[in-house]
Order: structure tokens, then sequence, then C-alpha cells
């Protein structure tokens, strides 16, 4: 066996149980949606910049727009919700 077949081996048998299944939907849930927002709607599907000081500092700038992205989401969804929220149509009543 090679060396990197042991550890593949060991992923994929965990990969096969229901906790390894929750684990991994979990990932997907949690660590993929960045990524995806990012190649996706920030348009970023591949670095511009070269070695790892030139991409380091791409995926810095690229993660922070995604954070203050999803904190304007976040505060948009909120006021969204007020406004609209049924209790708030009869308060004035």
């Amino acid at each position: 066996m090679k060396e990197n077949e042991e550890p593949k081996a060991k992923l994929e048998e965990t990969y096969r149980q229901e906790e390894g299944q929750k684990l991994y939907k979990l990932r997907k849930e949690k660590v993929e949606l960045p990524f995806g927002y990012i190649k996706r709607n920030l348009g970023a599907g591949q670095f511009l910049l070269r070695g790892k000081e030139g991409v380091n500092a791409e995926i810095s700038i690229l993660s922070t727009c995604f954070i203050h992205i999803d904190r304007l989401r976040k505060i948009h969804l909120a006021q969204s919700v007020r406004l609209i929220h049924p209790t708030t149509l009869f308060i004035n009543s």
C-alpha cells in the first residue's frame, strides 16, 4: 500500500458511516458556502496574483468582502422581517 493510500482508505471508511455522512453534510453547509459565493457571486474562480503572498492577500480581500456582504444581507433581512411582521400591522390600531 502506498504512503497516501492509508489515509484515503480511512477517510472513505469514515465517509461510509452514518456519523461521517452527518459531518460531511455539516461541512457542506458551513464551509463550502463562502467558497461557492466567492467563486460565483464575486467572480473569483481563480486567483489573479501569483505566489503564496499574492494568493494570501487576494483571499484575505475576498473573505473580507464575503463577511461584509453577509452582514449586510442579515441586516437587510432583519429589517425586512420587522417591516412586514404581522404584529407591526396592529400596533397603532
